[in-house]
């Protein structure tokens, strides 16, 4: 099976689909931004040196037609990420969006993981509209020391807002880079599936989005991602160069602020 398809065949949406999981709890994994690469490197890893976790985990390719383009693009005609339970305009991606909530109501999948990448300074941590049971399990599973819960206005149009077991993980392109952080992501699906024992408990950092950061309310160069920043917030995925919200003409926003921070044992 290895022999079919490449890494760079996954980075450009092919294949679209691995689905054979038939144990359970069943899981699925998706990537909703055509350039972005480490959810096709992570399935691409699955599929070539990790099969026997595809017995409890599916792969999907959320935007194939932005994957296909040479470059891959972002997004076809609108962010896939921000069409979720909408009712503007149809776009191949509010299209889309409707297929893969189906693909997950039909699929009945215990555990859903969205894996994004940033080219902002944030390490790595994980996104999520609420603590819900199914996401304090994924949590655990996982080696997140921080995690951000979403604003309602921003979880009503994403992936996340529409089922309570989605978790969203969000990587600086860097790291995402390195073969580590593909092993790091298998350890959680092994601990997901029960096939390594779970972690111990431990506090991670939660922070509560408020909303955006405006760019005529610019904290400053001095400003760091969740660290508490002279305007009284903690910024969430701040930061420059292309494809960051600050060098975006589309946005009207730098990144986000939370400005309740807790320590929760998962």
């Amino acid at each position: 099976m290895a022999d079919l398809f490449t890494n760079n065949d996954f980075r450009h949406g092919r294949p679209q689909v691995l689905m054979q999981a038939d144990k359970h709890p069943k899981i699925l994994l998706l990537w909703q931004h055509g350039d972005e690469r480490l959810g096709p490197d992570l399935g691409y890893y699955l599929y070539s040196q990790r099969p026997d976790l595809l017995q409890y985990v599916d792969y999907l390719c959320g935007n194939p037609q932005a994957a296909s383009q040479d470059p891959p693009a972002h997004w076809t005609d609108a962010d896939l990420n921000r069409s979720y339970g909408q009712s503007a305009e149809p776009t191949y991606e509010t299209k889309r969006a409707r297929e893969i909530v189906d693909i997950i109501r039909q699929g009945n999948y215990e555990y859903v993981l969205d894996v994004h990448t940033s080219v902002t300074d944030v390490g790595h941590f994980a996104i999520a509209p609420r603590l819900s049971t199914a996401v304090r399990r994924l949590i655990a599973a996982s080696d997140e020391q921080r995690v951000v819960v979403l604003s309602p206005d921003l979880y009503q149009v994403s992936l996340a807002g529409q089922f309570e077991q989605v978790l969203a993980l969000e990587y600086n392109q860097a790291l995402a880079d390195q073969p580590e952080t593909l092993e790091q992501l298998a350890t959680m699906l092994d601990r997901l599936a029960g096939l390594q024992p779970a972690t111990e408990p431990r506090a991670r950092e939660i922070f509560y989005i408020d909303g955006p950061i405006p760019k005529a309310e610019d904290p400053g160069v001095d400003a760091r991602n969740f660290e508490l920043c002279k305007d009284g917030y903690y910024p969430v995925l701040l930061g420059t160069g292309k494809r960051s919200y600050r060098e975006d003409p589309t946005k009207t926003y730098l990144g986000f602020a939370a400005r309740r921070r807790e320590e929760v044992v998962l």
